[in-house]
């Protein structure tokens, strides 16, 4: 995934269909984008508008998270994400009612 400039997608929704179901349905034994099961992974798969600000997304980040906000946005729940401080800027992560759905009570979520 390194030494190629990320794609940037006009929402959220658009970077999950083109970039992280595809390489789900290529990897459906994988629990995150880079394939790996832990470490980190600051490589960018891909960029997303959302909120009027552009956000990565990281390799390490797992698909759990990913398809469960998807899955919000396509039911209506609204905006699946909130913006919070992260030690490198903000960073958005999972509104409460979706993460109970997640079962680690690690964040997982970087972008």
């Amino acid at each position: 995934m390194s030494g190629t400039a990320p794609h940037s997608f006009g929402s959220f929704k658009e970077f999950v269909e083109e970039v992280v179901l595809p390489r789900h349905a290529s990897n459906p034994l994988d629990i995150r984008l880079d394939g790996q099961p832990t470490g980190g992974n600051r490589d960018v798969a891909g960029i997303f508008w959302h909120a009027g600000r552009q956000w990565k997304v990281h390799s390490d980040i797992h698909y759990d998270r990913l398809l469960v906000a998807c899955k919000a946005i396509e039911a209506g729940v609204g905006d699946p994400f909130i913006e919070q401080s992260a030690p490198r800027g903000n960073s958005l992560d999972l509104i409460p009612e979706l993460r109970r759905q997640i079962r680690s009570p690690r964040k997982y979520l970087y972008v």
